[in-house]
Parts: structure tokens; C-alpha cells; sequence
């Protein structure tokens, strides 16, 4: 039995994708007989030790870097007590501080670890906070890529990223994944109805993410804008937690409501999904649409192909096979182009039905976490595990 160390900053459900992404390669580990132990800052606030809770199938060992303020002082020994007897260390991302405690502890001790990049290399990311991440870089962060053993990449963009930042650690190429039996299950589209009425009898499109800029959803706002005029019973729903990227999706509605007065009741703010309610609102989406700056490897976007949703996501997703697949749509990073590509999904139903259900199929046969963790496996193997 391998024990299996997973580090991040924070675990708490509503921090974007990387929980859910640990939590559901632990669980797979777990399946496969391996221990887990994770490393996190918030691990024992309630809602974070529930939300593991309900995603690993087994107990896991949780320690949490604490207190806040002057952590690298009282790490070492956590950190020594987490990794003793482990037979791997993950980190997870690049930025947060525990997996630079971590990494650096590793350098000393002489503890091969993987480091997952997440999408944080890319140019676009590097060039959010630029200044303060080349201060980081130059105050410890740059040992940390440069000192593990192998990088991994979530899609071959991301692996030339990381060969373009200079680094010469192995690269290994896995994507992320879903829990198959999941969409073997009956989701009524009550669970998203309750909570927003106005979506009973009205088709719908559905964006599901941090509602942050550079994730598009002011994008997708402003075609929905042009679209509702041909389509004046379709509604948007914009699920996610608000990373300061809501009010100026409000604006854009808001402008548009002079010539449109019933657009503002057709678009709907649920705040962060989890559970039956995100489910039954991918599943009975018309559309998901993530017209994202950059993506990593969205799940969100497999789970929407998952359910058979028509799935519309931008060139920056950096998901290729989905149109070599021809499971869904990708536009250029314009208005102009997502709105043509929703105009195809709404004009054309048998061909956006058929393409649904070949991205169900598609996703489900090649992207279950039981199989990734078997990729996993390969890359673990590279630390002479």
C-alpha cells in the first residue's frame, strides 16, 4: 500500500477547480488501495473536513499548517510528521506557500516530489501579479519548479509552456477526469428549478466557474445580449463565487435592458453549485458555455460533456480533442465567434443533440479518474516508487 501525500493552500469547496481535483485523484488512489494524507491551510475549518468527508471513500490523515501569520517557524515539524514514511509528495500549483514549505523541506531531506502545474506557467497567468511573482521566484519558488523530479502538465499546451519557462525536470502529460457513476444517475431538473423558478419551462444557458474576468462570463454576457432578441425565451445562468467579475456582467445587462426591458428577470446569479443543484444544472443546460482567457483543464467542461450537454468553450481552454472528437464547439476569443457558435448550438437541434451525446460518450470512455489514476501511477513510478 502506497501512502500518498496531496499539498495545497486551501481544500474549501468553493476555491475553484484544484479540490475537487485532489479529492477525486485521492479518492481513485484510495479505490486502488493507497493512504492519503493531505496538506492544507484551511483542513480544519468544519465545512472543508465535510466536504472531504464526502468525497473520499476512506479516511485520510489531515494536517493543516497553522497559524497563518508565521507559518515557515512552526512547518517543519508538521511537515516532517506529513511526509514520514510517505511514499510520494504532490504538490498541487505553484503559488500556494504550504507547497513552497514543502517543496523546500524535500530539497534538504532529499524527497523526490511532482509538482502539478495547474495552468500557472502560461503567459497570460505569468503575466497576472507579474512583479510580485518574479520577486517569489527569486526568493524561492524558482528552487521549487527546478527541484522536482517531474512536472505535470494537464495538456501537451501545458507541457510546452513548461519547456518554454526553462525547466528540465520530466514532464508527464495526464488530463483531469470525472466519477463515472455519477452521470449513470437520474438528476431531475427540479434540484436547479427550486432554486431558480424562473428557469421552469424557459431552456437555458449555463456558465459554472469563478465568476472572475479572465474566465469570460462578461463574454458570454454580451452574446447572450445579442442572442435574446432571436431567442427571447432562452435565460442565462451565471453559477459561480464571485472573484470581482459580477458587476461588470450587471453592467453589460444593465445597459442592454434600455432596449430589452425583460432581459434582466431572464438572467440568473445562483452563486457556487454544488451537489444535485450543479448537477441537475449541467445536465439540463440547452448549452454550457466557459469562454474562458486560459484554462488549465477545466472539469466543469468534462462534466458538462459527461451529462450530454452541448458544451461551447473557448480556443484558451486549450482542449483540442473535443473538436477533433466533434463533441462540442470552440470558438476564437472574441464575441463575434461565441455568438455564431451559439447561434449553431440554438438553430440546429438534431445537430446539437447528436453532438451531445457523442461528447457523453466520448468523455465517459476516455476521462474516469479510475483510469487517470492509473496514469497517475506511471508518473509516480518516475520517483522510483
Amino acid at each position: 500500500m502506497k501512502t500518498i501525500v496531496h499539498v495545497y493552500d486551501y481544500l474549501h469547496p468553493h476555491k475553484g477547480g484544484p479540490p475537487q481535483v485532489i479529492l477525486n485523484i485521492a479518492r481513485a488512489q484510495q479505490a486502488q488501495g493507497s493512504s492519503i494524507r493531505l496538506i492544507s491551510i484551511d483542513i480544519n475549518e468544519p465545512e472543508v473536513q465535510a466536504f472531504i468527508q464526502s468525497e473520499l471513500i476512506a479516511s485520510a490523515q489531515l494536517f493543516s499548517l497553522q497559524p497563518k501569520g508565521i507559518r515557515p517557524i512552526f512547518s517543519k515539524a508538521l511537515i516532517r510528521q506529513a511526509l514520514e514514511g510517505a511514499d510520494i509528495v504532490h504538490l498541487h500549483s505553484i503559488w500556494p506557500s504550504p507547497n513552497l514549505y514543502v517543496a523546500h523541506y524535500c530539497l534538504q531531506h532529499n524527497i523526490p516530489y511532482i509538482l502539478s502545474i495547474h495552468g500557472h506557467l502560461r503567459p497570460e497567468a505569468l503575466a497576472i501579479k507579474a512583479l510580485k511573482k518574479k520577486v517569489g521566484l527569486a526568493l524561492g519558488y524558482r528552487a521549487m519548479l527546478t527541484g522536482a523530479t517531474v512536472v505535470h502538465a494537464l495538456n501537451e499546451s501545458e507541457a510546452q509552456d513548461i519547456k518554454n519557462f526553462g525547466l528540465k525536470a520530466a514532464i508527464k502529460v495526464i488530463p483531469n477526469g470525472v466519477r463515472s457513476e455519477i452521470f449513470q444517475e437520474e438528476e431531475p431538473r427540479s434540484s436547479i428549478e427550486n432554486l431558480i423558478p424562473a428557469l421552469k419551462n424557459h431552456e437555458y444557458l449555463l456558465f459554472l466557474s469563478r465568476i472572475h474576468p479572465p474566465k469570460g462570463a462578461t463574454r458570454l454576457a454580451q452574446a447572450f445580449v445579442r442572442l435574446s432578441e432571436a431567442f427571447p425565451q432562452l435565460h442565462l445562468v451565471i453559477a459561480g463565487s464571485d472573484f470581482g467579475g459580477i458587476e461588470e456582467i450587471k453592467t453589460v445587462i444593465a445597459q442592454a435592458v434600455q432596449q430589452q426591458p425583460t432581459l434582466q428577470e431572464r438572467v440568473h446569479f445562483p452563486g457556487f453549485l454544488s451537489g444535485r443543484a450543479k448537477q441537475a444544472a449541467l445536465k439540463h443546460a440547452l448549452a454550457f458555455c466557459l469562454p474562458s482567457d486560459h484554462e488549465g483543464f477545466s472539469v466543469a467542461v468534462l462534466e458538462s460533456l459527461a451529462w450530454g450537454t452541448a458544451t461551447v468553450i473557448s480556443t484558451a481552454c486549450h482542449f483540442p480533442e473535443m473538436a477533433q472528437a466533434q463533441a462540442g464547439w470552440i470558438h476564437e476569443l472574441s464575441v463575434d465567434s461565441l455568438y455564431e457558435s451559439l447561434v449553431e448550438v440554438l438553430s440546429d437541434t438534431d445537430t446539437r443533440k447528436a453532438t451531445a451525446q457523442k461528447g457523453r460518450i466520448w468523455a465517459l470512455d476516455n476521462f474516469d479518474w479510475m483510469q487517470i489514476e492509473q496514469q497517475y501511477n506511471a508518473m509516480y513510478e518516475l520517483c522510483n516508487v
